[in-house]
């Protein structure tokens, strides 16, 4: 495996050193295309070049709003090895959110794809972006017109793939550059802009890669986003150190997930605890062990009897671990943690540190439930803050640690259970969800006073989105109509699942809202919320 220092760990220098050392090694593999090592370095180093002619430099911010494909793997890379800002953007934003993440994060730049466009179009008309780069995979050095407002037009990406230079000209980033803006879950305001370095994103993937012993001769498949970092750093990156092969799907699907892991012959895969629930759903098959698969890693992690159950159904080791967007992963259960130890999430890895606090940032007894704070010993393996939110960095950090807004516990041995969210946030089908972004637009529906959202238990292990609207005095509202004025403005993972109408909400003498009474609620009486699945929405 590669070994590098930190202050050697930049995107271009990893793909560049690992491009000697395996040539025609294939490094991706999707939808019957394949890629050596040698022929991503040329295409980095191609876009790369195109990137620079089109004006864009070091530290520049381009928004990325694309789905999974090879040529967003090479827009990554190729912003990196300039030494650009990429801003992966969800491709379910819209509207007033999508306008937001380019807006907050001053992105001079958009990439996106083509059926994408209009709506990135409209979220930007009052933006002045310097470049508009559409994406279009139907398309051969094209050159597309669309006005995209201010008098500019949009390119081709395909037009960008330019003969490399001779050599790289402009500043080379360093380790401590800004590689990636990854938002994340606002909890009582808008998402925040993590601003991840170079030798964050590049040691995330490095530790994946020892720690779950990864190699040249595996096989990594991911049907996640790769404008998540899972996927990026669980997966390419861990797979750039090893030396390894990405096996890259557009998207989960249940009924494809095995037979793909076939086709490529993928020797690990890491999933979300929602999937690996729905795989165990399917219907049993002669198939289900039928398969080179030896590890999978599943985050959050499985009750010990689902582990066990995934475990021996289809003949693969389960893994899992703690992380964030903003710290990568301090705590790890490798292959061989004793299953009596339940659903762990595993013990922390150096160079880490990880406490279990009360209120006031005292260190609780083995045992005892309280947040999460970590540290590390090291410079440079963790976020830099929340891009131009110096207060909410501040509030994260308190007493020399980081506030992970997580709460658990540790047992005697330092293995670490997590058992909720203190942060005001949803977790769906691995999306999380600012339940104050999910509030801010229902708020604008013309009957609606106030509203408060809160996660509802889901039967597959994650959350559901559950509001609970107060009306204006005279004002009707159907819950259909609600949902449909939803849907119109919100990623279709936002909307929510269930609603009830109340007529007012608890709140505290301050007017503070009581979230953890409106839980209550649905938990005493469920029967009473109306569920969209239900009614076949």
């Amino acid at each position: 495996m590669l070994q590098l220092p930190v202050v050697e760990r930049t995107l271009g220098l990893v793909l560049r050193e690992q491009a000697k050392k395996y040539p025609k090694k294939k490094l991706l593999v999707f939808e019957g295309q394949s890629f050596s090592y040698k022929e991503a370095e040329a295409l980095t180093a191609s876009l790369a070049t195109g990137f620079r002619r089109a004006g864009i430099c070091k530290g520049d911010r381009v928004a990325i709003q694309m789905a999974n494909c090879p040529e967003m793997v090479w827009v990554l890379f190729a912003l990196g090895w300039i030494g650009a800002i990429a801003i992966p953007i969800n491709t379910a934003a819209k509207a007033d959110l999508l306008k937001y993440y380019i807006e907050q994060s001053r992105a001079s730049c958009v990439v996106v794809d083509r059926n994408l466009a209009l709506v990135m179009q409209e979220a930007t008309a009052s933006l002045d972006l310097r470049n508009f780069i559409i994406h279009d995979e139907s398309i051969e050095d094209s050159a597309i017109t669309i006005d995209v407002g201010g008098g500019h037009s949009a390119t081709s990406l395909d037009s960008l793939f330019d003969p490399p230079e001779s050599s790289d000209s402009g500043d080379e980033p360093k380790f401590s550059d800004l590689q990636l803006i990854m938002y994340t879950s606002g909890t009582t305001g808008r998402s925040k802009g993590v601003m991840c370095t170079h030798a964050q994103e590049l040691t995330g993937g490095l530790f994946m890669a020892e720690q779950m012993g990864y190699n040249e001769d595996d096989v990594l498949y991911t049907c996640l986003p790769l404008f998540h970092v899972n996927a990026l750093r669980v997966t390419i990156y861990a797979a750039l150190w090893a030396g390894a092969t990405v096996a890259m799907s557009r998207r989960f699907s249940a009924s494809r997930f095995w037979a793909e892991i076939r086709a490529y012959g993928a020797t690990q895969f890491n999933a979300l605890g929602a999937i690996a629930n729905i795989i165990l759903r399917q219907p049993p098959s002669d198939m289900d062990r039928n398969h080179k698969v030896r590890l999978c890693n599943i985050v959050p992690a499985l009750p010990a009897t689902v582990a066990t159950e995934f475990e021996q159904r289809f003949n693969v080791a389960v893994t899992s671990m703690y992380g964030s967007t903003e710290f990568c992963c301090p705590v790890f259960a490798p292959p061989g943690t004793p299953r009596e130890k339940g659903a762990t999430c595993g013990r922390v890895v150096e160079p880490f540190e990880m406490r279990v606090v009360d209120e006031n940032d005292f260190e609780v007894p083995v045992g005892q439930v309280g947040e999460w704070v970590i540290r590390a010993r090291e410079p440079w393996f963790v976020f830099q803050g929340y891009f131009e939110m110096e207060r909410e960095t501040q509030a994260v950090w308190r007493n020399g640690w980081f506030h992970s807004g997580d709460r658990g516990y540790r047992d005697e041995e330092g293995f670490f259970y997590f058992v909720d969210r203190a942060k005001d946030c949803v977790r769906r089908r691995g999306e999380n969800i600012s339940s104050f972004e999910v509030e801010m637009l229902i708020n604008e529906h013309p009957a609606v006073l106030e509203v408060a959202v809160v996660p509802m238990a889901s039967e597959l292990s994650e959350d559901e989105v559950l509001a609970f609207v107060v009306l204006r005095e005279g004002m009707i509202c159907e819950y259909r109509e609600l949902i449909e004025f939803c849907r119109e403005r919100m990623a279709d993972f936002m909307v929510p699942r269930y609603l009830r109408i109340l007529d007012q909400l608890p709140k505290t003498p301050s007017e503070k809202i009581e979230k953890y009474k409106l839980r209550q609620i649905a938990e005493n009486d469920p029967n009473r919320l109306w569920d969209r699945a239900r009614e076949d929405m």
